[in-house]
């Protein structure tokens, strides 16, 4: 019989949690205050202050509102989703205009979107590893039917658009 593990949903009280534990655990270690700091920021967050440990950064972005990193993100998952399909019909299984498709469910136009693709500094032409995992970790799934490509395109660029609206305050 299989095992169930019951996981916790990742909230500010479970890692708070975790982090006092942590500290409980631990009477000597270069890292005590680092997670001392880490905890009465989120402790703060409660309150409504942002202290300096998880104060954004200043960036020279633009487009992004108040959520830079989200919707990079899921820009560059829209990207990865461009280079899977184009992949595939590549490999004649599927037929179409991607970059179209891909802008149209994003909701920008086909230029904007090409744009994203070979001309920005922060997606297409970015030097930023993690961010580029994004795009990569989509564009590696050739094994999935273009039913499912499309599913996750849909309910990426949903979120896309609920994020935008969120970032600039709609």
């Amino acid at each position: 019989m299989p095992v169930m593990i019951k996981i916790p949903q990742p909230t500010r009280d479970n890692f708070r949690s975790l982090l006092a534990k942590q500290l409980a655990s631990m009477t000597v270690s270069v890292y005590r205050p680092l997670l001392i700091r880490a905890l009465e920021g989120l402790k703060a967050l409660d309150y409504g202050e942002v202290q300096d440990i998880f104060a954004p950064q200043k960036t020279n972005t633009k487009g992004y509102g108040t959520k830079p990193y989200t919707l990079r993100r899921l820009r560059m998952q829209a990207l990865g989703i461009a280079d899977l399909l184009i992949a595939k019909k590549k490999a004649k299984k599927y037929k179409g205009n991607v970059i179209g498709q891909v802008a149209r469910a994003f909701g920008v136009k086909t230029e904007r979107f090409k744009k994203w693709r070979n001309m920005d500094p922060h997606l297409g032409k970015t030097r930023d590893q993690h961010i580029k995992s994004f795009r990569e970790e989509i564009a590696k799934h050739i094994e999935w039917d273009v039913a499912r490509v499309q599913a996750k395109l849909k309910d990426i660029a949903a979120d896309y658009k609920a994020q935008g609206k969120l970032s600039k305050g709609k």
